[in-house]
């Protein structure tokens, strides 16, 4: 069984001076409601923590893993630390199976995961369709409307929640392997714990600080 990486940090020089892109990522699995059921995944929510970042710009997300054979029941939330809360996914995909795809949440992106589908690996802007459906407590309950630049220079710092629920009980569900956040950010600094540093190769420098793996590339 994969050990849980509670949050993994890469990042990179972006081609701007000085700014930096950082991935933080839970490979914890999460579980849909199986078949003949409805309802909150487990782990409700699924978290993630981030440190060391400051004045971003621009926040992706990415669920790895998904496999369900009806995706239009899936509805997904992203609540930041401090509260603010986006409806990433709702009533989009269609009904074809899908297995082991990652989906990425990217205000850049083409257009958004069509109604009817199909849903297929790639890059997508925020989906939003059908019904706001109500996710039972302790969850937030945005209503639609907006894009992951809702997140855009606030504090990033804190704990990052995705939210996951079934709406419908006629097709199986199945799980998620994990998701990701990825900041696009002016600056950084080594998250608290200390550090320490270690040559990896030509233009690669490795940084362990307080727990945490982080890759630093040109």
């Amino acid at each position: 069984m994969k050990a849980p990486l509670i949050a993994c940090a890469v990042f990179s020089a972006a081609s701007t001076a000085w700014g930096v892109s950082m991935t933080f990522e839970n490979t914890t699995p999460i579980s849909i409601p199986s078949s003949g059921t409805e309802g909150i995944a487990n782990p409700y929510p699924t978290s993630i923590d981030v440190s060391g970042l400051s004045n971003v710009t621009d926040v992706n997300v990415s669920i790895l893993g998904l496999s369900h054979t009806w995706p239009d029941d899936i509805h997904v939330v992203l609540e930041g630390p401090t509260g603010a809360s986006l409806y990433l996914m709702s009533d989009v995909g269609g009904g074809d199976d899908v297995s082991g795809i990652d989906v990425t949440f990217d205000d850049e992106a083409a257009g958004a995961i069509p109604d009817p589908g199909p849903l297929s690996t790639g890059s997508y802007q925020v989906s939003q369709s059908g019904l706001a459906e109500t996710f039972p407590a302790p969850a937030p309950s945005p209503g639609f409307g907006g894009d992951l630049s809702l997140f855009d220079g606030l504090d990033p710092n804190g704990t990052w929640k995705l939210w996951v629920l079934d709406d419908a009980g006629a097709d199986s569900g199945a799980a998620i392997d994990g998701w990701s956040i990825t900041f696009e950010a002016d600056s950084t600094s080594v998250p608290a714990g200390g550090s320490s540093l270690i040559l990896l190769g030509t233009g690669l420098l490795g940084l362990f600080a307080g727990g945490k793996k982080l890759r630093i590339g040109r």
